[in-house]
């Protein structure tokens, strides 16, 4: 569908928005988890028609009605803000073992310290109403 030097131009921008926004590895795969459950649940039509498969939708590859590819922000960066909520409240929870609760919070701090760092950038949520925040 693309040639190879399209598809590196978008993987490129793709590295780049996940590089700028200095989230933590566990965050950052917690969202691209909750990110694949996402799209496997959300197929209205509006939404497979911009993005017909899951590769598309992580990688940010908006399908425009001409065919063309829109470079848009990566599936899973939607989902931050729900990953580190999550896994707080995991360290709140009885059935999760304490093995498991330092390296949640340990990510959690890491995450806290990488994204107040002056050279961060803001990562915008969608909300629930689709405005940004």
């Amino acid at each position: 569908m693309f040639d190879a030097e399209t598809t590196r131009k978008f993987l490129r921008q793709v590295e780049a928005i996940e590089s700028a926004t200095d989230t933590n590895q566990t965050i950052r795969a917690m969202a691209k988890e909750m990110a694949g459950i996402f799209y496997e649940g959300n197929r209205t039509p509006g939404f497979r028609k911009a993005f017909p498969t899951l590769k598309h939708y992580m990688r940010g590859q908006w399908v425009q009605e001409d065919g063309s590819i829109k470079a848009y922000r990566p599936g899973h960066l939607h989902h931050i803000a729900l990953a580190r909520k999550m896994l707080a409240q995991m360290l709140g929870r009885a059935n999760v073992h304490d093995n498991l609760k330092w390296p949640i919070y340990q990510a959690i701090l890491d995450d806290r310290e990488r994204s107040a760092r002056p050279s961060a950038k803001k990562l915008h949520q969608v909300g629930l109403e689709g405005e940004y925040q």
